[in-house]
């Protein structure tokens, strides 16, 4: 945390502002290429706009009505919805399970 001294010398306003282990680190070249791999995976063409609407159409139709889901949300398939939904739904119960 940096602390705000009027007055501070150049050696206490150097310590303040010293990295410190606390500092998060840059990602290791392993990190970076799992970073990537899983960007991959995951769903880089779902907006914003399209999970609202994936999770308001569960609240409407129930989370079960896959079909009914996928009408709700445009331009996805009914596979697209359903891995979503799979995801959706595991983390959900790892969640509660917390």
């Amino acid at each position: 945390m940096l602390l705000h001294l009027q007055g501070a010398s150049e050696d206490t306003v150097a310590a303040q502002i010293a990295p410190s282990p606390a500092d998060p680190q840059p990602l290791t070249e392993e990190e970076s290429q799992e970073r990537e791999q899983l960007l991959e995976q995951g769903f880089s063409n779902w907006n914003r706009r399209d999970f609202t609407s994936f999770v308001r159409a569960c609240e409407r139709y129930g989370r079960q009505a896959i079909p009914e889901i996928t009408k709700e949300i445009e331009g996805k398939t009914e596979e697209e919805v359903s891995c979503l939904h799979q995801l959706y739904m595991f983390n959900c119960v790892q969640a509660v399970a917390c």
